[in-house]
């Protein structure tokens, strides 16, 4: 399944995204198990990236919605910045039809 992560820098200096982590957590419409992809993708002060990962999916318990149906994803993204490297992580729940 394609995934796409939304990189927004609110610092005030340049930020470069290392690596992004993805699993989804509890009981959803099917299983992610942990990927990780790596970057050097440069993002500038106010600025934003979009970047697509894939992964393979499982679907536990078929239902009537099947992979359509909420999921919760934890996102860790790893940055460097010009402090030294951190990461942000997020826990979200989505599904194909939006928020």
């Amino acid at each position: 399944m394609q995934f796409r992560v939304d990189v927004a820098n609110r610092a005030h200096d340049a930020i470069t995204l290392k690596r992004i982590d993805l699993q989804s957590i509890g009981e959803g419409a099917y299983n992610l198990p942990p990927i990780s992809k790596p970057f050097n993708l440069a993002v500038n002060p106010g600025a934003g990236q979009s970047v697509d990962l894939w992964g393979p999916v499982y679907i536990n318990a078929p239902t009537i919605v099947g992979p359509n149906g909420p999921v919760t994803l934890r996102v860790t993204v790893h940055y460097d910045t010009s402090a030294g490297p951190t990461q942000s992580v997020v826990v979200q729940q989505v599904h194909p039809f939006g928020q």
